[in-house]
């Protein structure tokens, strides 16, 4: 990739800040060696990318107005603009390791890029800036960030991955207790993991309330609130976050699947597309968008998106299950039973978040199959879980009493 968005929100001293690094085309792994472009003029012509990928259905098309989710090109500039009477933050960072803020630039950089080797070359250079810094509170949230996403991808075993993350995540409070991006953590853990929704809302409300310009928290607060059914309030939310990093790949990705949960499919559709401008090859957007279509039962167009999203760089095994989902939604039952046997082939060798097989199942219209599949999803402590109550892939179960009672075990009302 010639261009690689890293935009962090540097909280040590309550200071937001926006980085951007040209990448050179040889240089994928270290952000080191690349070069900081930093705007300091408020009149540059900045404006997002609007999409120039082809919508299936004009009529779609032409009705997706411009979204308060997504920020406008004056929001762009807005959030640009506060950098120059902030860059003289960026001499102090939060410890005084020079190394140890490198490091953690460094993890925040992989972390940023949503895969499984990002996410573990992240916890690499967070544990060595906790080498360089025992007391590096940002280092351990970084690291705990790192585990949680693990998971939370479907790539580690929660029950493997949160006891870390929770462990560095507590760390980094016991250091700071004021850190937002700490709070943030913690807040993330809960809900994924822990299914304390309630509690997650309070870590992620009291980042927010240390530092408004944290991306991540707006991000992480956005998703309890769209995962616990408050969708408006997740869509607002999520703007937030989108104007704090207004060209965040994985935050236009996330705008999308909110609207999603939402079944707002229209202005999902735009905000995927935001996304795939951004990066044409981020696999998440690709088959969130082939899900929506399906949803909206344009049958080629959702077969088409899932199926590449399969082949393109670090997919993993979350976009071959909605690829299964789409051919049962879509009768092609021969199809999705393949995918069940890989699915459950995989399974058998390495981590795989059972509800992915439940899904399949439930669209199959094999209930007690799914209901048997999402029980040993909850002794998986499986992250997807916690957007039972939202999310159209289990619409075929809710009337089920089955359904309601796998809720509250998940600590969610019906």
């Amino acid at each position: 990739m010639r261009f690689h968005h890293f935009a962090g929100i540097h909280s040590g001293h309550n200071t937001q800040f926006m980085l951007f690094r040209r990448i050179s085309h040889n240089s994928t792994d270290s952000p080191v060696r690349s070069s900081n472009v930093m705007s300091s003029t408020p009149s540059s012509s900045w404006t997002l990318p609007r999409s120039t990928r082809p919508a299936p259905d004009s009529r779609t098309s032409s009705s997706i107005k411009s979204s308060k989710v997504i920020p406008t090109s004056s929001s762009v500039r807005s959030a640009l603009e506060l950098l120059p009477a902030q860059q003289a933050s960026l001499a102090k960072p939060p410890t005084a390791n020079s190394e140890a803020h490198e490091l953690y630039l460094k993890g925040r950089y992989f972390w940023n890029k949503r895969t499984e080797e990002g996410f573990n070359k992240a916890i690499d250079s967070f544990q060595q800036a906790i080498e360089k810094d025992s007391d590096y509170a940002l280092a351990y949230a970084g690291l705990a960030d790192s585990y949680t996403a693990l998971a939370a991808w479907g790539i580690a075993p929660p029950q493997e991955a949160f006891p870390k993350a929770k462990k560095a995540a507590v760390k980094a409070l016991e250091i700071d207790n004021t850190l937002a991006e700490a709070h943030t953590s913690l807040g993330g853990i809960q809900q994924a993991y822990e299914w304390d929704f309630s509690g997650g809302e309070a870590s992620l409300k009291r980042a927010i309330e240390l530092n408004p310009g944290y991306a991540t928290a707006h991000h992480w607060y956005a998703i309890v609130l769209a995962a616990t059914g408050r969708h408006s309030r997740a869509a607002e939310e999520m703007e937030r976050a989108l104007e704090s990093d207004p060209l965040s790949l994985i935050m236009y990705t996330d705008a999308g699947f909110i609207r999603f949960l939402a079944r707002d499919y229209d202005q999902a559709i735009d905000a995927f597309q935001q996304a795939l401008n951004l990066d044409p090859s981020f696999h998440a957007a690709q088959a969130y968008l082939g899900l929506v279509y399906m949803q909206k039962g344009l049958k080629t167009e959702a077969i088409v998106e899932l199926t590449h999203a399969v082949t393109l760089p670090d997919a993993t095994v979350q976009d071959l299950a909605y690829l299964g989902c789409a051919y049962a939604v879509l009768g092609l039952e021969d199809e999705a039973r393949k995918v069940l046997t890989r699915l459950k082939d995989q399974a058998k060798q390495e981590y795989v978040p059972l509800s992915l097989i439940a899904r399949i199942y439930a669209n199959l219209g094999e209930t007690d199959q799914a209901f048997a599949w999402l029980e040993r999803a909850c002794d998986q402590r499986d992250t997807f879980l916690a957007y039972l109550k939202v999310t159209p892939l289990f619409d075929p179960l809710r009337a089920d009493l089955r359904f309601d009672d796998l809720l509250r075990r998940i600590g969610l009302e019906p």
